[in-house]
């Protein structure tokens, strides 16, 4: 057939594939043997209530995911890292320590994805670097303390030799 405006001869029409269309055979074997019955084949399904045997009957199953709410995304725990550092170098190295393990525990959890535990240590780190924190500060408020009764206590025992 020609196209009627250039005289050209006109594509020719779709063809179906044979077999899959993917280069698989439409044959069926069964890997239990012959006791179970082989599936319809291709050419039953393509040829079932249909005249024309060129028409193919394609179907698809398209499964969407859910719509997720953006209310649903938690921030993530803040890190306490530096902190717990800070305050196991400057205040109380034990509970500083113990910081600095939280908090490490909780960036591996956000790094798994399991907000709740890393929101869990996260807490735990920031309650350590806060107790740490006071109990380095409340060290050195009684260390001062007893170096300035001592202080006094030497300096007024070296002015009265005098």
């Amino acid at each position: 057939m020609t196209d009627y405006k250039t005289g050209n001869p006109q594509p020719p029409g779709y063809q179906a594939p044979l077999g899959l269309g993917y280069g698989f055979s439409t044959e069926y074997s069964s890997p239990q043997g012959s006791g179970h019955p082989a599936p319809p084949s291709y050419s039953s399904l393509q040829n079932q209530g249909q005249t024309n045997s060129s028409t193919l009957i394609w179907s698809s199953n398209v499964v969407a995911p859910a719509p997720m709410s953006m209310n649903s995304m938690e921030p993530p725990p803040p890190d306490y890292t530096a902190r717990a550092l800070i305050v196991m170098l400057c205040c109380c190295m034990p509970l500083g320590l113990c910081a600095v393990m939280k908090a490490s525990e909780s960036k591996r959890a956000l790094a798994r994805g399991d907000m709740q535990t890393a929101r869990t240590h996260a807490d735990s780190a920031r309650q350590l670097t806060i107790m740490g924190l006071v109990a380095g500060i409340g060290t050195m408020i009684v260390s001062a303390a007893i170096m300035a009764v001592y202080f006094v206590l030497i300096l007024s025992s070296m002015n009265t030799d005098d």
